[in-house]
């Protein structure tokens, strides 16, 4: 996962799964209010995905 910067904040999962829908959490606490990149390799494809942090609740 990279920030707007592109700097590098961390790894959700670094691992090969087989088929099939998954769902990991993200521990955001620590993060401020903004946009973050999360990057998928998906059958050897690299997917850029933008997640959006607004917030606290």
């Amino acid at each position: 996962m990279n920030d707007n910067a592109g700097q590098s904040i961390g790894t959700i999962r670094e691992e090969q799964a087989m088929a099939g829908a998954f769902t990991y959490e993200w521990d955001t606490h620590r993060l401020a209010p903004g946009t973050y990149f999360v990057a998928l390799l998906v059958d050897g494809k690299v997917m850029v995905k933008k997640a959006v942090k607004v917030g606290e609740r």
